[in-house]
């Protein structure tokens, strides 16, 4: 989390990948939102090479001398829904390369959504819904480095899609 911090206070950037670790620190969550930054999250990537945080009374902590990580081995744990559902920070979803060893975007949507069976959700989750999906999409398009008038195309293209299933 404080590295994470470093990047907000130091750089003029709009989006960063992966930031779960942000949740160890209520500061830096904080901070992301004040800044208006955009994380781009893989969640299965970040399970698949060892997802850990660092915890003290089994909650998410700042680093300390000594403190203790925990590792993430299911989907349903991963700090993704905390930082979108209960902090409200702009997230969108990324690949991060699936043509070297990164997981296709399609893949990570029909995980979180709990359709697909490799990855089992808790009876009860709170399934990824088709306004989240639309919200994640929207920061995408918003987090872009591209020009004004494909943004604009791609959210009308969204807007048709959120007209259709999401509403």
């Amino acid at each position: 989390a404080e590295h994470m911090l470093d990047v907000v206070n130091t750089l003029p950037v709009t989006r960063v990948a992966h930031g779960f670790q942000a949740l160890e620190d209520m500061d830096v969550v904080e901070r992301i939102k004040n800044v208006d930054l955009t994380l781009v999250m893989m969640p299965i990537i970040n399970l698949n090479l060892g997802l850990c945080l660092h915890i003290k009374d089994g909650r998410p902590c700042a680093q300390t001398k000594g403190g203790e990580k925990m590792h993430f081995r299911e989907l349903w744990q991963h700090p993704f829904f905390t930082l979108f559902r209960e902090h409200k920070l702009k997230i969108t979803l990324g690949s991060d390369n699936p043509e070297i060893g990164g997981v296709p975007i399609k893949k990570t949507i029909s995980a979180l959504a709990g359709l697909d069976d490799q990855y089992t959700l808790p009876e009860g989750f709170d399934l990824l819904r088709a306004e989240e999906l639309a919200i994640l999409c929207i920061n995408g398009a918003n987090a872009i480095f591209e020009k004004a008038s494909i943004k604009a195309d791609y959210k009308k293209l969204l807007s048709h899609w959120i007209e259709k299933y999401a509403l």
